[in-house]
């Protein structure tokens, strides 16, 4: 049932899509299709559905049913409220970029740090054999 809904669905957005198209243009021009960013989510969301559902034996396209999961940001186009606060969002992930990677090196720094500091802590934990044996200098 799930797929025959998913393929419902995607064939009136293909249809919507198309309209657009021909109703807007493509992408030359002013106000055209590929213009508005909701539009180009639409699209790439509609050419996924055509690929899944030609399925070519050359193409593995299973990797394009995760694109599912924007079919409800099409409902955000309609609810100012909705579409006000996707679009903060997306446009604070460039502010983001630089905290991730600030944390990324954070990251790195401290777990270099604990293989250093823990390196030969493991020495004199619980053994199925023999605990080695320190040499003279102390080391194992």
């Amino acid at each position: 049932m799930l797929n025959s809904l998913s393929s419902i669905f995607g064939v009136i957005f293909s249809i919507e899509c198309a309209l657009k198209i021909y109703a807007f243009g493509f992408i030359n021009g002013y106000k055209t299709y590929l213009r508005s960013w909701w539009n180009v989510l639409d699209f790439v969301i509609i050419l996924s559905f055509i690929l899944e559902s030609i399925q070519l034996s050359t193409l593995n396209v299973r990797g394009l049913r995760a694109l599912r999961i924007l079919r409800p940001l099409k409902v955000a186009q309609f609810i100012p409220s909705l579409k006000k606060q996707v679009n903060v969002l997306i446009k604070s992930i460039n502010g983001l970029i630089n905290v991730v990677l600030f944390l990324l090196f954070f990251f790195a720094l401290f777990s270099i740090a604990g293989v250093h500091f823990f390196s030969n802590s493991m020495n004199y934990t619980c053994r199925v054999g023999k605990p080695p044996v320190p040499t003279a200098d102390g080391k194992c």
